[in-house]
């Protein structure tokens, strides 16, 4: 490496050993026109590239049509982030310890494992969703007010209600965002 201005990276595929001797490495001369900086740098040489490269960049990324977050820390992930077992048009049935819970569809958001999803049609057959009691103001999001939340969202606001024991756990007893 070298502190200079070049159209492009010379790369070459090596065990440990091989990179003792650089002579020795057949070096392929990679144009940075043709390295990804929001995806990351692909190096692989020749035709396999060009095939990876047309792969990867065919379609709407992922990013673009969906918002991705980098993750969520419940602290109790077991009640707030569920996998429907059934759904109509204003609930999510979930199964909690052998029972069958509706949850309202308007405070949960989708939850994705990005480790699980390799195509776009995975997305509804491994999506999980999350009970989301925040609201969106002008600066980001809020937690939605007690009484908003039991007015609006009761079987949620029951589930919870029942479960408060274990929320009360959460963070070392700290976890009291609504005293239930």
């Amino acid at each position: 490496m070298k502190k200079e201005k070049k159209e492009n990276i010379l790369a070459a595929k090596a065990t440990s050993k091989e990179l003792i001797s650089t002579s020795s490495l057949n070096f392929e001369s990679i144009p940075y026109s043709e390295l990804d900086w929001e995806r990351g740098w692909l190096l692989i040489n020749g035709q396999v590239a060009k095939n990876l490269n047309k792969i990867e960049n065919t379609g709407v990324r992922l990013g673009k049509k969906y918002s991705i977050k980098g993750g969520f820390a419940t602290l109790k992930n077991n009640l707030y982030v569920f996998k429907p077992i059934k759904e109509d048009d204003h609930f999510f049935y979930r199964e909690f310890e052998g029972n069958e819970i509706a949850i309202e569809k308007g405070i949960c958001k989708i939850a994705l494992n990005p480790n699980r999803i390799k195509k776009e049609e995975e997305i509804k057959s491994k999506g999980e969703r999350i009970i989301f009691p925040y609201r969106r103001n002008g600066e980001g999001v809020e937690l939605i007010k007690k009484e908003d939340f039991k007015t609006n969202f009761p079987k949620a606001y029951s589930f919870l209600l029942a479960n408060r024991g274990q929320l009360y756990k959460r963070d070392k007893g700290k976890g009291r965002e609504y005293d239930v």
